[in-house]
């Protein structure tokens, strides 16, 4: 069954990433989103972009209830190849919506630039 929430995510670019894939060619992201883990949407991988992606991709992202100050929307940045010894991860970001709703309400339009955090492996 369909979820009676959702929010609209687009997500647009990213620059400087980390080549995580750095010994054996350019890195090939894409971005995952979620709010509810069991409910991820995903961009399509960018073939080209290496460390400076471009997506410019609309996600529409299930909600499992109403918003709340729990509410958060994850974003993973991710190598899309499996050489061996490359790691996956290239970096996170987390926006709670709840500040978001306070800033412009519901139905409107928002524009954010959020910052990856690195993993510390």
């Amino acid at each position: 069954m369909a979820s009676r929430y959702e929010v609209e995510v687009t997500i647009f670019s990213a620059k400087d990433l980390k080549n995580v894939n750095w010994r054996n060619g350019p890195t090939r992201p894409y971005a995952v989103v979620w709010v509810d883990p069991n409910n991820k949407c995903s961009t399509k991988v960018d073939e080209e972009g290496d460390t400076c992606p471009f997506w410019d991709q609309r996600l529409v992202i299930p909600l499992p209830g109403p918003i709340d100050g729990d509410s958060t929307l994850y974003t993973d940045v991710v190598h899309a190849g499996n050489e061996e010894g490359t790691k996956k991860l290239i970096g996170s970001a987390r926006l709670k919506l709840r500040d978001i709703l306070d800033d412009v309400g519901t139905g409107e339009r928002v524009k954010r630039t959020l910052t990856l955090k690195r993993p510390s492996w």
